[in-house]
């Protein structure tokens, strides 16, 4: 191998490593996202009902009957604008994208140093520079992934979740987690 080659197979180690560490960041807070809407979602609702049935005056005491309703009816005022005012589904939505993206480019940057060992040094530099500037850009424009997401993700690639090279082994160790 010449060093140009070196250098290049070495750079794509790095964008496999890089890109398994924010796809596994962003798909974990993907994952918490989906489970905050899904536990926050109905509470308004939940929230609402409560209210009503508190309002229609099948509580005998009339001053505890109107205090849980208006109290009932506020916090579901309060959590259905918070809910709304996160976007809990379209940030699940954003974040599973860019996970998605993310594993999309750690493939390719396996694939090409296993895939493509005749290819001269200029074609393979070539297909580098074309995989570090999606992984810039993909690092641009996609969600901002919080400290949270990554360190769980982190605890699930150390622990071998993430394992491409034996499944068996990442799945048993994943489902341990």
């Amino acid at each position: 191998m010449t060093i140009l080659r070196d250098a290049l197979v070495a750079e794509c180690k790095r964008l496999e490593d890089y890109s398994r560490w924010n796809a596994a960041s962003h798909f974990t807070a993907s994952t918490w996202l989906g489970r905050a809407h899904l536990a926050l979602g109905p509470l308004p609702a939940i929230l609402g009902a409560l209210g009503t049935w508190s309002g229609l005056k099948l509580i005998p005491d009339q001053a505890k009957a109107a205090l849980l309703a208006s109290i009932a009816s506020l916090v579901a005022g309060i959590v259905g604008s918070i809910v709304a005012f996160w976007n809990l589904s379209e940030g699940r939505v954003k974040h599973f994208t860019a996970g998605a993206a993310y594993k999309r480019l750690e493939n390719e940057a396996r694939r090409a140093t296993s895939l493509f060992p005749d290819e001269t040094d200029e074609a393979f530099r070539d297909r580098v520079v074309e995989l570090t500037g999606r992984y810039d850009k993909l690092g641009e424009q996609s969600a901002q992934s919080s400290d949270f997401a990554f360190w769980l993700a982190a605890r699930k690639i150390r622990t071998g979740k993430y394992d491409p090279d034996d499944p068996a082994r990442a799945q048993a160790r994943g489902s341990a987690v």
